[in-house]
């Protein structure tokens, strides 16, 4: 059905693929439009409560694929199409009914980073690299830029996006652009989830299918998540509360 990605059904979780690890991943238009029509299609998928983005191969994400994005010979408004895309894309992640974790390893570059900091919630295997490479090429990281303002803050965002420096897994976590860094071969729980607050509420183990999904072990799901993800309650009304980003202009 899909040519970049991979779309996995194991309820009540559902895992998207990244899947160029020829070409680390790198995003190209038919990834742009493929993300948005699985996670369509993952919302009327019975049983699914939550949503994981990873990558195949050695990285998570090498960014844009630059043989196809070049500007070169495009007009004008190709160009802003192309923006647009990019856009949406990570605009279905944030905007998706159910939660979503992206889970990078590796690397992450360039618009790569447009899916963790869209996402409800970013783990990070130790030892993952993390850049806005784009700007040393003379481009402007603007269609993840409201993305990950929201998520690390307008000071720290600045340091990343004019500089593309370089930073790891641990500086990630600490500006906020990752929840929770997770260490090989060491069963772990990526979410301090509410329910741990609170012993009396009722919650699900998860460790086979998770097993199975390539999310470590030990991961928690209330039981009465459906409540909150499912219909119009839950995620998509916390959405409605918050400022909405503007797309680009067509």
């Amino acid at each position: 059905m899909f040519s970049t990605i991979i779309c996995e059904s194991k309820p009540p979780l559902a895992t998207i693929w990244l899947n160029r690890p020829d070409r680390r991943n790198a995003i190209n238009l038919e990834m742009l439009s493929e993300i948005p029509a699985c996670l369509g299609s993952i919302t009327s998928m019975k049983d699914i409560r939550l949503v994981v983005i990873r990558g195949k191969g050695k990285i998570f994400c090498s960014g844009a694929d630059l043989d196809q994005m070049r500007i070169e010979g495009k007009s004008r408004e190709q160009i802003k199409k192309e923006a647009c895309l990019f856009f949406d894309c990570y605009k279905s992640v944030y905007d998706h009914d159910f939660p979503v974790i992206t889970f990078v390893h590796g690397g992450v570059y360039g618009g790569g980073n447009g899916f963790p900091a869209a996402s409800d919630f970013a783990f990070a295997v130790d030892g993952t690299k993390f850049s806005f490479s784009e700007v040393r090429l003379g481009l402007v990281p603007a269609t993840i830029a409201p993305f990950v303002l929201r998520r690390i803050g307008a000071y720290m965002a600045r340091e990343l996006l004019l500089t593309g420096k370089i930073i790891d897994s641990k500086k990630a976590q600490r500006i906020g652009l990752v929840n929770k860094i997770i260490r090989e071969n060491r069963p772990q729980t990526p979410v301090g989830h509410p329910a741990r607050e609170n012993p009396g509420r009722p919650v699900h183990q998860l460790d086979s299918q998770v097993s199975q999904c390539g999310i470590p072990a030990g991961l928690e799901v209330p039981q009465n998540l459906p409540r909150y993800t499912a219909g119009l309650s839950g995620k998509s009304n916390l959405n409605k509360h918050l400022s909405r980003q503007t797309r680009p202009e067509a």
